[in-house]
């Protein structure tokens, strides 16, 4: 499981907004890296940012900050928020930013999606925010007038391989995550869901995981990611309710994740993959090695998550 910390960003600040609106803002930090900073000692692995000015004008607004954020942390981060050209993306990805999220584009100009995905493969994210079902864009103030449904499944066919799906009259209410459409959508979609909007405690998390919304494959995997990662999500009274998982523990799941999402961009017409091409194919997320992946790609064998063929005296590894 991986849990993506939010940062969402304003006027060079860190802040939460009020299902989407504006004019109901918290301010929680002036320093949006010393925020990043605080979730890569937590335990964060992938933190996830929104440039709010962004998504209102079109275009990044916030790109020094995130070059702050960048320099604080050893962690990789994602960047939405009104990215909606191809210099955009070239110059949000030169940063050293890890994923680019793609949001109103998709429904205004979706053969730009494809020639991102054409680009840069699994380094392009799409976010659906919709509300009742319905997509929204710009900022979340104008209706995008498709599904979300519709809509994730023509980015799949442009060769998205990740969505990110924002409930939005949940976001930033902490009054729980919208289970049952993020479920339907990534059974319907095919592709990987990530949810967001609303999560506020643990007990989101299993009922993400009971849903069984499909992040790989047809069925639900250990490593489903979360978005989302709320202020309040792992206070002390939740830590003494439930039994907290060691850090190596909480480490291993991360690392078998991220594993499964390389496997996941292996081309049909490959037989698998090496430990070392697994690897060098995570590079970009942690440092591993062989006798560390070895015994996670193990577990995940063992879980019927993995198979292992030998091709001319090497093992190769693919998805189940």
């Amino acid at each position: 499981m991986v849990i993506f910390p939010a940062i969402d960003i304003r006027g060079g600040k860190c802040v939460r907004l009020f299902k989407g609106d504006f004019a109901q803002e918290t301010v929680f930090s002036d320093k949006p890296e010393d925020m990043a900073v605080k979730w890569q000692q937590q335990g964060g692995k992938f933190l996830h940012l929104v440039d709010l000015d962004g998504a209102l004008a079109g275009k990044s607004q916030n790109l020094e900050v995130v070059k702050r954020i960048i320099a604080s942390v050893d962690i990789p981060v994602e960047l939405g928020g009104g990215i909606r050209t191809m210099e955009n993306i070239d110059e949000v990805l030169a940063l050293g930013v890890r994923r680019v999220i793609l949001g109103s584009v998709a429904v205004q100009n979706p053969e730009l999606v494809k020639e991102a995905c054409d680009k840069y493969g699994d380094r392009i994210v799409v976010g659906i925010d919709a509300k009742d079902g319905i997509v929204a864009v710009d900022g979340w103030g104008v209706s995008g007038n498709v599904e979300v449904v519709e809509l994730a499944k023509k980015m799949a066919a442009a060769g998205v391989k990740t969505i990110i799906y924002t409930d939005i009259s949940r976001d930033g209410t902490l009054s729980g995550v919208n289970v049952e459409a993020t479920a339907k959508l990534a059974r319907e979609s095919g592709v990987k869901v990530v949810a967001s909007g609303g999560v506020k405690s643990l007990e989101d998390i299993k009922a993400l995981l009971n849903g069984q919304p499909v992040s790989y494959g047809t069925s639900i995997e250990d490593a489903v990611n979360f978005i989302d990662y709320e202020m309040n999500l792992l206070t002390k009274k939740n830590s003494s309710e439930s039994k907290k998982p060691t850090k190596t523990q909480q480490e291993n799941e991360g690392y078998k994740a991220l594993i499964l999402e390389f496997l996941a961009t292996l081309p049909d017409d490959k037989d698998g993959a090496t430990c070392t091409e697994i690897i060098k194919g995570v590079a970009a997320f942690e440092v591993f090695s062989t006798q560390k992946i070895s015994p996670l790609v193990r577990q995940l064998m063992a879980a019927d998550k993995v198979t292992k063929t030998e091709v001319k005296g090497k093992s190769l590894f693919r998805l189940a």
